[in-house]
């Protein structure tokens, strides 16, 4: 099977030149649906690849692993932009949103999938990192587009901490670099990750050890993983709701791919620490700390910023652990929270709307009122909670059943975290 254009280039193009195109669109109807078709353009591209994967070339390369990512990441890219175009009209109308705003914002947006979606499918370490950056500097002029105290705030926190977490990271690649040059030799083959991985045996494990501290510590800073999530809250609270959907469902699930991915060269080298521990102890830490911190949140966006942070320890804890039940239980727990948490944003989005308010105490009666929105918003919540028969609660109960089989001790911990959460 051929198709006329690479769908893992596409994937990159459609989004990047679309943000370009956005730029010059006048009028906001026809932005918001440009902005749709270009989304449903690169979740159909996206989808080629189950079916049809090119060969790997010298920037970009698809395997089993980010297939599965950069699909969720273009679906749930796909369902935002279809919200956005309703929610920010609505913004318009009622004043929160200045009009001139208007084109930046879908073009940021596009640009944003273009960044998110290259981090996924770039066969190189160092251009990872490049798009992961540019999704940050991103992301931080969309958190910031009310321009309020507030959100210039939480758009200026994102900027900082997201800046010494991206410099982190990038002190760990080049580690990275530096033990695999004297092997593989210098240039673009000592970061392409087919090629890390076929020679990670030979590499000096001192190195690979200092990098993937480094490594966890900076991507972990964009997964929001405690001690490293003061950002997200801010950025949830202050940000539109898409934005909020958006950095919840796809730009964590990014990082924690990063992680995977040095993670595996770890893992090829018998001198080398094994990294399941420290995931396992970062995903724990958030897993706890986020279900105490869930208590008494009075901003609805703020409470489900928290719940992300628990969220992505469980996937950390999962990858952690390894084993083939494990990672499938990740992946799981990453697609459905993708899913799901898209989803409640969006009806967070329909009800601030007509409450309008965040505050928790003020959204009350949506059953009655508006049955349909208030009736998935309640299962929404049932399937965040891990409730069955939600899929959330399969993966859950996968990671506690991997983990009372190799780490029975852990797996007490990881239960009494998810019950308080609960």
């Amino acid at each position: 099977m051929t198709f006329p254009l690479d769908p893992a280039l596409a994937t990159i193009l459609i989004p990047a030149t679309s943000a370009a195109l956005l730029v010059f669109v006048p009028f906001y109807r026809l932005g918001a649906w440009f902005n749709v078709l270009a989304s449903l353009g690169t979740f159909v591209a996206a989808a080629t690849l189950l079916v049809w994967r090119p060969s790997a070339g010298r920037f970009l390369a698809v395997d089993d692993l980010n297939v599965v990512f950069i699909v969720l990441n273009t679906l749930v890219g796909f369902t935002t932009s279809l919200f956005s175009s309703g929610y920010i009209a609505h913004e318009i109308e009622t004043g929160r949103l200045n009009a001139t705003y208007l084109r930046f914002y879908h073009a940021m947006y596009q640009f944003l999938m273009a960044a998110m979606n290259l981090a996924l499918l770039t066969s190189v370490t160092g251009l990872m990192w490049v798009a992961v950056e540019f999704a940050t500097l991103t992301t931080v002029l969309m958190v910031g587009i009310y321009r309020t105290r507030e959100a210039l705030e939480a758009a200026w926190k994102y900027f900082i901490l997201g800046s010494v977490g991206i410099a982190l990271a990038l002190f760990g690649t080049i580690l990275i670099y530096m033990a695999a040059q004297p092997i593989v030799g210098e240039g673009i083959a000592a970061m392409t990750w087919s090629v890390l991985q076929a020679n990670a045996v030979r590499f000096d494990p001192a190195i690979l050890n200092i990098a993937f501290a480094f490594l966890m510590l900076g991507y972990g800073t964009k997964a929001g993983l405690v001690p490293l999530h003061a950002l997200l809250p801010d950025a949830h609270a202050e940000g539109p709701t898409p934005i909020s959907a958006v950095l919840s469902g796809l730009l964590l699930n990014v990082a924690i791919y990063a992680i995977l991915r040095f993670k595996l060269l770890l893992a090829a080298n018998a001198g080398a620490i094994a990294p399941g521990p420290l995931m396992m102890t970062m995903g724990l830490l958030s897993i706890l700390f986020a279900a105490f911190m869930l208590y008494r949140r009075r901003d609805v966006k703020r409470f489900f910023a928290y719940s992300s942070i628990e969220h992505m320890g469980i996937i950390a804890f999962a990858f952690g652990l390894g084993g083939p039940l494990a990672n499938f239980a990740g992946l799981l727990h990453m697609a459905m929270h993708s899913l799901t948490k898209s989803g409640i944003f969006y009806s967070i989005g329909h009800m601030t709307r007509i409450k309008a308010s965040q505050r928790i105490a003020d959204i009350r009666g949506l059953t009655s009122s508006h049955p349909l929105l208030g009736w998935i918003f309640v299962a929404s919540v049932a399937a965040i909670a891990g409730l069955p028969p939600f899929g959330i609660f399969t993966s859950e109960f996968l990671v506690v059943s991997s983990a009372f089989a190799h780490r029975p001790l852990l797996a007490v911990v990881l239960v009494f975290g998810l019950l308080i959460s609960l």
